[in-house]
């Protein structure tokens, strides 16, 4: 109720509004937490049993990249890529164009990818580390209201 209060008072001046609230469960979406020794082992398993394209969610910069670069040397796909905050204007926009078009890619990001995605055929959304707060995890919860998802999994 706080951030409801606060949002009013700081962006609409306590202006009169009417505010909508909704459940934020989605029963179409399966969440699941998988124990693990390696997660590395335990990613590449989940990888291959799960549809594809992929979104894997990373708390860093460092930890997506490093991901992606175990992804690609272990995996025969190379229809694998990293997006942060980090990249240029450009690297960003094509990266974009490369996953909106793809229906096998798995993107290693952090959460500047998922600020306002729509992508229709998400299949798949990873949680390689453990959102920060909850607020962090309704955001990562939001982006996947706009696809069927088969699977949320946090490590």
């Amino acid at each position: 109720m706080y951030i409801v209060k606060s949002i009013l008072k700081n962006i609409f001046l306590n202006d009169e509004v009417n505010v909508v609230r909704g459940d934020p469960d989605r029963t179409n979406i399966h969440y699941s937490a998988l124990p693990s020794l390696s997660k590395d082992e335990s990613l590449l398993k989940l990888i291959s049993i799960s549809e594809k394209p992929i979104i894997i969610f990373h708390s860093s910069r460092v930890s997506a990249e490093v991901t992606n670069r175990f992804l690609l040397s272990r995996m025969e796909s190379t229809d694998i890529v990293y997006y942060h905050a980090g990249l240029t204007k450009d690297e960003k926009q094509s990266i974009e164009e490369w996953f909106f078009s793809s229906n096998t890619g798995i993107l290693n990001a952090t959460c500047a990818y998922g600020m306002g995605i729509d992508k229709a055929n998400i299949r798949t959304v990873i949680h390689l580390n453990a959102p920060t707060s909850i607020e962090a995890y309704l955001l990562f919860k939001k982006i996947v209201i706009y696809s069927i998802l088969v699977k949320v999994v946090a490590f």
